[in-house]
């Protein structure tokens, strides 16, 4: 007769409650704190506790827009009638540059020239 016996067990996994979790992922979030540091003193990997960190974030639901729609001075209510406005009302923006600040002034009928250059600014 052939016997086969199992002498160990393979290990199960670790479950972690969300009390850890959060308790973990807020003290990684601290200023100054090293993922990779927290993760050893608590016994885990830092890729994990950086997984935890990811999925908590995608998680969390930020009621913020994030875009909120200004009224601008003298404004009308679509843009081919605020072209069709007078050119007296300006866009102005200061812009810091290093140790300076860059002032622009466009005519609102320019409003795309301006959408131009603060997307060339911002890349």
């Amino acid at each position: 007769m052939n016997e086969i016996s199992v002498v160990n067990r393979a290990p199960k996994r670790k479950r972690y409650t969300q009390a850890f979790k959060h308790k973990v992922i807020t003290a990684s979030l601290q200023p100054g704190a090293s993922v990779a540091r927290v993760a050893l003193e608590h016994g885990l990997n830092a890729n994990m506790l950086r997984k935890w960190i990811r999925l908590a974030k995608n998680n969390t639901t930020d009621t913020t827009p994030g875009f909120v729609a200004l009224p601008m001075p003298g404004q009308a209510s679509s843009v081919s009638s605020a072209r069709q406005g007078v050119d007296s009302e300006s866009i102005r923006m200061e812009i810091p540059y290093r140790h300076q600040s860059i002032n622009i002034s466009l005519p609102l009928s320019q409003m795309e020239r301006c959408l131009a250059l603060l997307r060339e600014l911002l890349q």
